[in-house]
């Protein structure tokens, strides 16, 4: 089961619904990435390649962009300005299966 949070940064007022780390759900495990080409989070369903092994992820569910990097869970900084996002309490802690 998956814990969602909202994540929100108040210097530029973007915010994601993500878990913000590993986390995992039905359809397999998934880590919060950032999208290099529309800069928003995601959670990206982990899968791995068969013929070599190589760890892959999911694209962007906003662009479809394969350009992403995993999100720094303790930086938490925001894929738009760069500062720190933080959890909005009264919008998270939702339950996943």
């Amino acid at each position: 089961m998956a814990t969602i949070n909202k994540y929100h940064c108040k210097s530029c007022s973007y915010s994601a619904m993500v878990s913000g780390g590993k986390d995992i759900r039905k359809s397999g495990c998934t880590i919060t990435m950032v999208c290099l080409n529309c800069n928003n989070l995601y959670d990206a369903l982990k899968t791995i390649m068969v013929e070599n092994f190589e760890e892959t992820y999911s694209n962007c569910e906003h662009c479809r962009s394969k350009k992403n990097i995993i999100w720094d869970e303790n930086k938490k900084s925001c894929p738009r300005c760069d500062d720190s996002m933080e959890i909005d309490e009264n919008d998270s802690g939702i339950l996943l299966d």
